[in-house]
C-alpha cells in the first residue's frame, strides 16, 4: 500500500481526540468507582505549601531557595518572512492577537516567583501531572497539578472518587514530576532537572526520586547528572506513594539564570567536556527525520549554509551525552524549532542562534531561553506549508534572506574544519 493509500485511510485529528477524550472519561468513570470500592478517600481540602506548612510546624518545613526577583528579557529579533506577519495578526480575533503580540513582543522584565522546597513527613505523591498529598489528607495545589473534583469531566487533571491504596518505604523520596515536564526533551530538561539543584541548596539529602523516565533522554540525563536508574521510582498515572519524608519543589515554567548555570556548568565539568576545546562549530539541527516542521527546501539551505562552514547534525542519531558534546562546540546554530534546540543551554554564553519557524508558532521558549543563556537569538520566519495543523506546517526558507541573517553578526570564534 502506498503512502498516499495509507494516508487517506487514516482517521481525521479531530475524531481521533473526540475518542482520546472520550477514553480518558470512560477510564476515569472505571477508575472512580473501584477506588471509591477499595482505594483510600481523595483529599477534600486545598492549600497551598507554605500555607500548609506554618499551620502544621511539626509535620512540614517550607524552605526558600530563592526570594521573587525580576530579570531583564532581550526585546524579540525577528527576520525573513516577516511581511506574512501583518495578514496572520488581522486574520486573528483581537484577545488572540493582543496574547500573540505579547509572545512576539514580551515585555522587558520577567518576574520570578519563589523558588523553594516543601518537606511532608508522611506525605504522599500520586500520578503522572502528580499530586502532593499531606497525612492530613490536604492536597498542596502549588506543587502539584491533579485536582480533585467531584463535577467536572475526567482527565489529565481531574481525579474524581477516591485513590489506590499506598505503597509504603523507608526514606526521604523528592518529587521531580510536574504537570507535563516529562512530555519531551525540553521540558524535562528545563523544568525537571533543574529541580535538582534546589534540593542541593536548600540541604535536603534525597534517597530516591519520583520523576518521568519513560523516555531514553531522561534516563540519560539523570544518569549523566548523578542519578542512577536505582534511585529512580518512575511516575506512573496509578501511583501511590507514601515514604517516610516527601520533598516536592516549586514548579519551573521558565528557569531563572542560576537554573541554567546549574546545567551548564555540570556537564562543563565533566571529563569528556568540549567546552574548553579550541575550535568552535557551526551547526544546523535537522527535521528531516520529524513527522512534522520539516525544512522542505533543506538541500539549498544546506549548500549555503557548508559554504559558512555549517555541518549538519541529526540529533535523533545522538545520544544525550553526544549531543550535549556537540553544543558545547557550537559558535552558530541554526535550525527549525524543536524541543532539541533547548540544548543551548549548554553552549558557552554568546552563541548566535537562529529559530526557523513560522507565523503559526510564535512560542518564545527559546528567546527567553537565549537570554538567560546570554546566547543572541533570532527569530527567522519562512513560509508555511499548508496541514492539517497550521502550527506544525513545514517550512520553505528563502535562502538569500537566511545568508544574510547570518551575514549580520560576524563570528568571533575559529571555524572547525
Amino acid at each position: 500500500m502506498s503512502k498516499e493509500e495509507r494516508s487517506s485511510m487514516e482517521m481525521p485529528r479531530f475524531q481521533k481526540i473526540g475518542l482520546e477524550k472520550l477514553g480518558a472519561e470512560w477510564h476515569g468513570w472505571l477508575r472512580e468507582r473501584y477506588y471509591a470500592a477499595f482505594g483510600v478517600p481523595a483529599p477534600t481540602v486545598e492549600m497551598d505549601s507554605r500555607q500548609w506548612a506554618a499551620s502544621r510546624p511539626g509535620l512540614g518545613q517550607w524552605i526558600e531557595v530563592s526570594p521573587p526577583r525580576a530579570e531583564i528579557i532581550s526585546p524579540r529579533k525577528i527576520e525573513g518572512a516577516v511581511d506574512e506577519l501583518s495578514p496572520h495578526l488581522k486574520s486573528q480575533s483581537l484577545d488572540r492577537r493582543h496574547r500573540y503580540l505579547e509572545e512576539i513582543h514580551p515585555v522587558g522584565e520577567y518576574h520570578f516567583d519563589s523558588e523553594y522546597v516543601v518537606s511532608i513527613e508522611r506525605g504522599r505523591v500520586v500520578g503522572r501531572t502528580v499530586a502532593v498529598i499531606t497525612p492530613d489528607n490536604c492536597n498542596l495545589t502549588d506543587v502539584g497539578k491533579i485536582q480533585f473534583k467531584s463535577q467536572g469531566p475526567h482527565g489529565r487533571w481531574n481525579y474524581r472518587g477516591g485513590l489506590p491504596q499506598p505503597m509504603r518505604f523507608r526514606g526521604k523520596l523528592g518529587v521531580l514530576s510536574y504537570s507535563v515536564c516529562g512530555m519531551n526533551f525540553f521540558h524535562f530538561l528545563v523544568e525537571c532537572l533543574p529541580k535538582l539543584r534546589l534540593f542541593e541548596e536548600a540541604g535536603i539529602e534525597i534517597d530516591q526520586f519520583y520523576a518521568p523516565y519513560q523516555h531514553r533522554y531522561a534516563k540519560q540525563l539523570l544518569e549523566l547528572f548523578g542519578v542512577g536508574s536505582e534511585q529512580v521510582i518512575p511516575e506512573a498515572a496509578g501511583r501511590h506513594l507514601l515514604p517516610d519524608q516527601l520533598v516536592a519543589c516549586s514548579p519551573i515554567s521558565f528557569p531563572r539564570r542560576e537554573a541554567r548555570q546549574f546545567l551548564f556548568e555540570r556537564m562543563a565539568q565533566q571529563p569528556w567536556s568540549q567546552v574548553a576545546s579550541g575550535k568552535r562549530k557551526r551547526i544546523y539541527i535537522s527535521r528531516a527525520k520529524a513527522g512534522w516542521r520539516k525544512v522542505l527546501n533543506e538541500d539549498q539551505v544546506m549548500a549555503m549554509l557548508a559554504r559558512h562552514g555549517f555541518q549538519r547534525y541529526f540529533l535523533e542519531d545522538l545520544n544525550v551525552r553526544e549531543q550535549i558534546q556537540l553544543f558545547q562546540q557550537a559558535e552558530m546554530i541554526v535550525g527549525p524549532h524543536g524541543a532539541g534546540l533547548a540544548n543551548i543551554v549548554f553552549t558557552p554564553p554568546g552563541a548566535k542562534v537562529i529559530e526557523i519557524g513560522t507565523v503559526y508558532r510564535p512560542f518564545g521558549y527559546f528567546h527567553r531561553l537565549c537570554t538567560q543563556c546570554d546566547h543572541d537569538m533570532v527569530w527567522f520566519l519562512g513560509q508555511a506549508v499548508q496541514g492539517t495543523r497550521k502550527e506544525e506546517s513545514h517550512i520553505v526558507v528563502d535562502v538569500a534572506q537566511l545568508e544574510g541573517c547570518l551575514a549580520q553578526q560576524p563570528s568571533r570564534y575559529l571555524v572547525a574544519a
